[in-house]
């Protein structure tokens, strides 16, 4: 007979019943609250979708509608996906609800690719306090960032990228210490960087590009103050202006920055001392570069910049680099000698650009490379010649008049060596044509000297000779007489 202590024992069956019925609720349990399936509803109702593109919401238990989640114990939904990427043809205007800040336990927000028609990004997305992923890409809200935004501390990751965004970014945005990624590119967004964004040490992703974004990054890059992991920096086509601070070598995680197509940034004077052999990349001129096996980095692009000078030797220490576009820039001077030695390149790009000398013979090792610019410059000499090489066609080399080689029209006149002393092959076979005649003039004069001096000779000696000769002579007189 069981005692009293073992009736009121808990059951561990019953107990590990109950928690796996807590953790994972049977499809058949509606978890749904039936205030937020209104709301839900009523948010779903403000987003047309004339190309079917979001799935149907059938049935009373919102939580197992697509693109719904909902927490399994509380019920409370935490997920909302109305996304209608890609965009199939023209977009129905769209309207945001009110009651979605009604959600207060929302974790993830995507509403991409709707058409809210210009209306401005609500104050109120900062109420929803508990969001880490807030993606509103290509959802035509216009205006300014609301600085409520700067509630929203749990967030991950937060996309504005592709929208019509056009005032300052708000200081505020540093108070989102948990961001990692951080998308706004391609809106019309003004003034300078915040230097809020220096204190977002756990950024790992940052995209400003085609903005027009103006001032100095020297506030922006105190990020190295802290362990800064951010791999990714993508600036280009702003109306930055001024000096690279050199806290920009200090990211020691990074692994692609690009600085295309800016107003004015000028890459003096820095020095970037890599504190992993492992990580960066960067070139500016007058520079003392410390450079090491950097096996992360993998592309750099510095186009259409105003960078001047010779392009650091110790670029080539970058031996896992695959991408190097430096053209449309000032770079003068030789092409490094040791380029060949970056075996991994498979696109360079110096174009457009004021290189002068040989192309190193090395580049012809280059086994990878598939695209090759090295038009408009001023280089010289004959095109190296290789089996990578063959595959490029005049276009890689147009405009430097004084290449010459294959596949140029442009033929080399001789070896090295001829050119080098400045006669051709033309000039010696004309020079060996002179020598013939002069031995032929020669020939002929010392001929006729030792001919006619030794018929005279002969004449003088043998009288019967001379009797004959000077009959003959007699003869001629009398024929012209």
């Amino acid at each position: 007979m069981a005692s009293p202590a073992d009736a009121t024992a808990p059951n561990p069956f019953l107990s590990l019943f109950l928690i796996i019925t807590l953790l994972f609720p049977s499809k058949s349990m509606d978890l749904c609250i039936e205030k937020e399936r209104e709301v839900l509803l009523s948010v779903r109702a403000g987003v047309p979708d004339a190309d079917k593109q979001l799935p149907p919401w059938s049935g009373h238990d919102c939580c197992s509608w697509e693109g719904v989640g909902c927490n399994n114990i509380t019920g409370h939904v935490v997920t909302l996906d109305l996304s209608v990427c890609p965009v199939i043809g023209p977009r129905a205007p769209a309207k945001l609800h009110s009651s979605l800040f009604d959600l207060k336990h929302l974790h993830e927000l995507d509403l991409s690719c709707n058409n809210f028609y210009g209306a401005p990004l609500p104050e109120l997305i900062g109420s929803l306090t508990m969001l880490k992923y807030l993606h509103l890409y290509s959802t035509a809200f216009s205006g300014k960032i609301p600085h409520q935004l700067g509630n929203l501390s749990n967030l991950l990751s937060l996309d504005l990228s592709h929208n019509y965004i056009s005032e300052e970014i708000p200081e505020s945005i540093g108070n989102l210490k948990n961001l990692q990624f951080l998308y706004m590119s391609n809106n019309k967004i003004i003034g300078a960087i915040p230097g809020a964004l220096g204190s977002l040490c756990n950024l790992s992703r940052i995209t400003l590009s085609h903005n027009r974004i103006a001032g100095e990054l020297v506030d922006f890059f105190e990020l190295s103050r802290c362990k800064s992991r951010l791999t990714y920096i993508d600036l280009c086509s702003n109306q930055l202006n001024g000096s690279v601070p050199t806290s920009l070598g200090k990211l020691s995680a990074l692994e692609y920055l690009t600085l295309t197509k800016l107003n004015g940034l000028h890459l003096e004077n820095i020095i970037f001392k890599i504190f992993n052999e492992d990580n960066i990349i960067l070139i500016a001129k007058n520079l003392t570069l410390h450079f090491t096996s950097l096996a992360l980095v993998t592309s750099i692009d510095l186009s259409n910049n105003n960078l001047s000078g010779p392009i650091p030797r110790e670029l080539t220490n970058l031996r896992g680099l695959h991408f190097l576009n430096l053209s449309s820039n000032h770079f003068s001077g030789n092409i490094p000698e040791n380029i060949g030695f970056m075996n991994q390149l498979e696109s360079l790009d110096l174009s457009k650009n004021q290189l002068s000398g040989r192309i190193p013979s090395n580049i012809s090792a280059l086994n990878f490379l598939s695209v090759l610019n090295l038009s408009y410059n001023n280089l010289v000499g004959e095109v190296p010649t290789g089996s990578q090489l063959r595959t490029f066609t005049n276009w890689s080399y147009i405009g430097n008049p004084k290449l010459c080689g294959e596949p140029l029209q442009n033929k080399c006149l001789g070896d090295n060596s001829t050119i080098d002393n400045g006669v051709t092959k033309e000039e010696d076979r004309h020079e060996d044509d002179e020598y013939e005649r002069i031995w032929y003039l020669i020939g002929f004069a010392l001929g006729f000297v030792f001919g006619f001096w030794g018929f005279m000779a002969t004449v003088m000696i043998k009288k019967s000779t001379r009797i004959k000769y000077i009959l003959l002579i007699d003869r001629i007189c009398v024929c012209f007489a």
